[in-house]
């Protein structure tokens, strides 16, 4: 379990930080909305993402151990792959935070519908 935490290191700083930025862009859009920020609520919604991080690198570290490798595939790319998907959805709330900032709409800018319209045009040149 060890090597396997060390070997994903920087995944795990990559998450701190993106963390800590969905805390930042959080709390600044609730000052810019002039809503109350209710410290308490924010302190224990963002140790509960740091907690259910960790869940996701245990899990992707089981998995990887469990499927991939009788597989012969490398444990740490389930692992990654799983932690990308997962920072992908981090990066969409930030993402949502710093267009509310500054005032554009995210149901029209949103990131997950950016990356299916480039799948798409990729497909499209493929045939």
């Amino acid at each position: 379990w060890y090597g396997f935490l060390w070997d994903l290191r920087w995944m795990i700083v990559f998450g701190i930080f993106l963390v800590i930025g969905d805390f930042w862009f959080g709390i600044s859009e609730s000052k810019y909305k002039k809503r109350e920020v209710v410290w308490s609520n924010a302190r224990s919604k963002t140790l509960i993402k740091g907690v259910d991080y960790l869940c996701y690198i245990t899990i992707g570290i089981a998995l990887g151990k469990s499927i991939a490798q009788p597989y012969g595939l490398d444990p740490l790319i389930v692992a990654t792959t799983m932690l990308l998907i997962c920072y992908m959805f981090e990066l969409n709330s930030i993402y949502k935070h710093i267009c509310t900032l500054h005032d554009i709409d995210p149901k029209y800018v949103e990131f997950m519908n950016i990356l299916n319209q480039i799948k798409s045009i990729r497909e499209s040149r493929k045939s």
